[in-house]
């Protein structure tokens, strides 16, 4: 959503808009500006829609996501690139205690893994 979809959309009655990545990229949003500055110049094929973060998180979180809000779009990483095709491996590694090397990894590198 940008500023003239925002507009449209009061225009006709919305009661708002979900602007998501653009905001969480802003200055003005909360996160690590490494990892929003990373995002600026990402298109199309740097981004993968995939569960394998909500499921590592998940694995250690007091909050998970439940399904089917359990997956997200992320900038195709290390972590997504070696999980993504393997989600049973996956869910496999994170019944060890702790959750496994995936969600030892993932805490180090404070969800950036």
């Amino acid at each position: 959503c940008d500023g003239r979809a925002l507009a449209a959309a009061l225009t006709v009655g919305c009661d708002g808009a979900v602007l998501g990545t653009r905001l969480w990229a802003s200055e003005e949003a909360m996160g690590d500006p490494a990892l929003k500055q990373a995002l600026v110049p990402a298109d199309i094929d740097d981004v993968i829609r995939t569960p394998v973060f909500d499921m590592i998180q998940n694995s250690f979180s007091a909050t998970p996501w439940p399904h089917p809000f359990d997956s997200v779009g992320a900038l195709h990483n290390s972590t997504s690139r070696r999980w993504h095709a393997d989600l049973s491996g996956l869910a496999a590694q994170l019944q060890e205690e702790g959750g496994g090397e995936p969600a030892r990894a993932y805490r180090a590198a404070g969800g950036d893994a």
